[in-house]
């Protein structure tokens, strides 16, 4: 081979494995996006509680501005409705939303966690305050149960949280709405011993999360630990008010079981920061993903000139410790919303799309 073909060859290789390089699993992924029936509320909501019960999808409570925007001096409501939506076919082709009952009080801004095929509706905020409610909701013979479970040690809205070995783990978040500090602490809740009756289940106190303060971070569960992606942390400005930082951070809890303890971990740094990311994240074929959120670029932005949104996603290779982003886009752009799993698949319903402007579309991702 002379020294033009040999050149040429090394070229060739040298591009090829480039490109090789730069492809990852997180590109090969292919999502598929559905509309589902708009939920019933038609301004929509920010941060109601959801999950499935059964075959239905219950989404709950929740906050919009119903009259008028925000910076038109509009009021925010916190909603109390429990709706219903059933697929009343086997390829979910055919959904009908119900009215099945109310929360105990007006909540939104808590978490929302699967177990035992009901929904863990974990603190929150009314109009005036923070909630320590904790509270399943199930649904079984087209009947609402609510059901209420030992109080969080203190009030606690914009935290994350998911199940990691039975033991409800939360983590951030903040105890006021003036609050201009979020929360360190890292509290767990054994529902392993709730379910097998042996003792009331009381909240632990866990390792606290290093590095910053942190609130509307997004978790996941991933084997024996839990993630917590991103976020904002607050200081007060000038002014006294709260001012957000936005962060990029990402934490792994190693959870040791039977010490009922554990240890964080620093993960690999988000590509960017992000916020407020539906959320529990998704998990499929070992990856973690991230469903768009707020990457505070727009910050300050008049409201009409707010272009919405990040519509990107990010996969999570917890082996490698590696982040990347899908060539794929998502069709709309959601924060402050549960991501929750049905019909093999997640479901985002209704959301924020705009500061202070909701939608209620709701969304089907699969593949």
């Amino acid at each position: 081979m002379n020294r033009a073909r040999i050149a040429r060859f090394g070229l060739s290789l040298f591009i090829l494995l480039g490109v090789s390089l730069r492809i990852h699993p997180a590109h090969a992924q292919q999502w598929r996006f559905e509309k589902l029936d708009d939920f019933p509320n038609p301004v929509g909501v920010a941060s109601p509680f959801a999950g499935q019960s059964g075959s239905v999808l219950l989404v709950a409570g929740g906050a919009n501005f119903p009259d008028k925007k925000p910076w038109e001096g509009g009021k925010k409501i916190w909603h109390d409705q429990v709706y219903a939506l059933e697929a009343t076919d086997p390829d979910r082709s055919k959904t009908l939303w119900h009215l099945v009952g109310k929360l105990p009080r007006p909540l939104a801004y808590g978490i929302s966690i699967p177990w035992n095929d009901r929904v863990v509706c974990v603190g929150g905020s009314d109009a005036s305050q923070h909630a320590r409610d904790v509270l399943v909701l199930g649904y079984q013979d087209s009947k609402l149960s609510i059901e209420a479970l030992s109080d969080l040690p203190v009030p606690l809205a914009n935290a994350c949280g998911a199940i990691v070995d039975g033991m409800l783990i939360l983590s951030g978040g903040i105890d006021r709405p003036d609050a201009t500090e979020c929360q360190r602490k890292t509290w767990g809740l054994d529902l392993k011993r709730l379910q097998a009756k042996d003792q009331p289940a009381l909240w632990l106190e866990l390792p606290e999360i290093p590095g910053r303060l942190r609130m509307l971070s997004t978790a996941a569960t991933w084997n024996d630990s839990l993630l917590v992606i991103g976020g904002v942390t607050l200081a007060p400005g000038p002014d006294g008010n709260p001012v957000r930082e936005y962060l990029s951070e990402c934490w792994k809890f190693e959870l040791d079981r039977a010490a009922l303890s554990g240890r964080w971990v620093r993960q690999a740094d988000l590509p960017i920061p992000l916020a407020a990311s539906p959320g529990p994240a998704m998990v499929r074929e070992s990856r973690i993903w991230i469903a768009g959120g707020d990457a505070g670029d727009q910050v300050g932005v008049a409201p009409a000139a707010h272009r919405g949104f990040s519509k990107k996603l990010y996969a999570f290779d917890p082996a490698a410790n590696r982040w990347s982003e899908s060539s794929q886009e998502l069709p709309f752009a959601r924060v402050t919303v549960p991501l929750v799993r049905w019909f093999d698949g997640w479901v985002i319903p209704s959301g924020e799309v705009k500061p202070g402007i909701r939608s209620s579309e709701v969304w089907w991702i699969g593949n």
